[in-house]
């Protein structure tokens, strides 16, 4: 029975998951007295349109890794398995469906937030979650003027962290090194094993 609960879901490529990730997740449980986090990788990003560099099993795997110590967060394989473009309306149905009565909240960053206008049939979107979005300390939240009345924001205070997927990858397939600070020791010890992200 999942009626009153209040669930964040953190959506994106996780390619490979980083530090920056788990931070924002973790503050938006305090901020938002969430009972649970749903960490969602999508098999690929309509906005994006860049495949992922690692396989969606192996996005799977590391998310597993590194929040393995959560109980009260989890790795939501939804989209994965779905296949596909993957659009937020239809997991946000999905994940209506399979907690019935949860107040969602889908968590984003305030650069998304100006994207926000072109998401998937954004309108019907907003009738199924709350938006929080990530604003950096001394930052104020700035909404959009078209984004239709359904869509509900609330700004969620995050520290400043510039750590980004890209970067790691990067640095993983030059060889500079740095990368196992933006990772945790776990996913760095399976993105080794596996030989991902080398030229």
């Amino acid at each position: 029975m999942s009626s009153g609960l209040r669930i964040g879901i953190l959506g994106g490529a996780f390619d490979p998951v980083h530090t920056g990730h788990l931070i924002l997740a973790s503050e938006a449980q305090e901020a938002l007295a969430l009972d649970r986090v749903l960490l969602v990788p999508g098999a690929q990003t309509p906005l994006k349109g860049r495949a992922p560099g690692a396989s969606g099993d192996d996005r799977l795997a590391m998310l597993a890794e590194a929040v393995r110590h959560r109980e009260d967060w989890e790795v939501c394989d939804w989209e994965i398995r779905r296949g596909g473009v993957s659009y937020s309306l239809h997991t946000a149905a999905h994940l209506q469906s399979r907690f019935p009565g949860a107040t969602l909240f889908w968590i984003i960053g305030a650069d998304q937030l100006e994207r926000l206008s072109s998401w998937h049939k954004i309108d019907e979107l907003g009738c199924l979650v709350s938006f929080a979005v990530a604003v950096r300390n001394g930052d104020k939240l700035r909404m959009p003027e078209d984004l239709p009345a359904t869509v509900r924001v609330e700004a969620l205070p995050a520290r400043r962290i510039d750590i980004s997927s890209s970067e790691v990858r990067e640095r993983l397939r030059s060889g500079k090194g740095g990368a196992d600070f933006l990772v945790p020791e776990s996913v760095r010890r399976f993105i080794a094993a596996n030989g991902l992200y080398r030229d």
